[in-house]
């Protein structure tokens, strides 16, 4: 019996091309997605999985999180520093009038 009949094909290592689109395929899916999955999904290492991780956010195709990836921007949630002022501003006020030691 011929070797190669016997490989499964998802075990094959998939073209860049192919790794990015199922990428974004599962992402569509998922909205987001962990480095472990892609390396068991696609039989590729960690650091090839980071490298179309990179490719794919500097063509602004996703978001890289810690981990993974995300269709949506995790600093999205963000507030802007003038709304940030009143969140907790009593615990901000009371460690202000704290005494420093240095």
């Amino acid at each position: 019996m011929n070797p190669l009949n016997t490989i499964n094909p998802t075990h094959i290592m998939k073209s860049i091309t192919e790794r990015h689109q199922l990428i974004l395929q599962k992402l569509q899916e998922n909205g987001k997605l962990s480095i472990p999955q892609l390396i068991e999904e696609m039989n590729v290492s960690g650091v090839t999985v980071r490298k179309d991780l990179k490719l794919l956010e500097d063509k602004k195709l996703l978001f890289r999180t810690r981990g993974g990836a995300s269709m949506q921007n995790p600093y999205a949630i963000e507030r802007p520093i003038n709304e940030k002022e009143f969140i907790k501003s009593d615990e901000k006020n009371a460690l202000l009038k704290r005494p420093w030691v240095l």
